[in-house]
């Protein structure tokens, strides 16, 4: 692909490195080339991503833009969010997409990927990996609905699975809820980690097909294992 990104302010990397701790976004123009030809987008919203390839010594850090941020139901090909990665230490700049590549092809749902030359207000930013967003549309595509929670693990806590008793507020500086926030329940997370440690082992042992899709699960950790993922269990 080709990405460019048309900024109407000069100092706009300024503004996304200030912005990069809130997870705030700036507005942009998008041209995005691809074989299928031309596709523009006025006013999506930008913004610095990533924790450790944060650390990327130069300027090519990784973004996400949002097309869906500013101008309600703006979406690209069905999506309304995509991820850019610098490839940091990864000077193959293969690793995540064979990763994601043979997941799927493992049954695993996984993320699609592709590459792309991103230009920042006509200037070539960087090469980077693109890969798709995990959120309702990627459960919709997957799973056939996305009515059930999505969780993500945060930067600021161990999301381990560990039952923390009853009350949602222990459970809120590990995971992260990425839809229903409106309704914003929790229950169905606390009562899996209640299942996982207090369950007897014959009770554990007899119910967590009711819990866990245990044969997708341990393709999944076999893969983590396999390619070395640190951002999994």
């Amino acid at each position: 692909l080709t990405v460019e990104l048309e900024f109407s302010q000069n100092n706009f990397f300024e503004d996304l490195l200030k912005n990069h701790e809130f997870e705030e976004y700036i507005t942009a123009d998008l041209t995005i080339t691809d074989a299928s030809g031309v596709h523009v987008y006025e006013n999506v919203g930008v913004r610095l991503k990533g924790n450790s390839s944060m650390d990327h010594p130069g300027e090519k850090k990784p973004l996400k833009i949002d097309f869906n941020r500013f101008i309600s139901g703006q979406n690209h090909d069905g999506l309304q969010k995509l991820n850019f990665s610098n490839a940091f230490k990864d000077p193959s700049f293969l690793r995540e997409k064979i990763f994601f590549d043979i997941s799927r092809a493992a049954e695993v749902h996984a993320p699609r990927t592709n590459f792309a030359n991103v230009y920042f207000n006509g200037e070539l930013w960087g090469f980077y990996t693109v890969v798709e967003q995990i959120d309702d549309r990627f459960l919709e595509r997957n799973f056939g609905d996305d009515n059930g929670n999505l969780f993500k693990s945060t930067s600021e806590g161990s999301a381990d699975l560990q039952y923390r008793g009853p009350d949602q507020r222990n459970y809120e500086g590990s995971y992260a809820i990425k839809n229903n926030e409106e309704v914003n329940d929790w229950s169905d997370l606390i009562e899996f980690t209640d299942f996982i440690t207090n369950s007897p082992i014959q009770v554990f042992e007899n119910e967590i097909d009711q819990w866990l899709n245990v044969q997708g699960f341990l393709r999944s950790a076999a893969l983590d294992n396999l390619f070395s993922n640190l951002d999994s269990y």
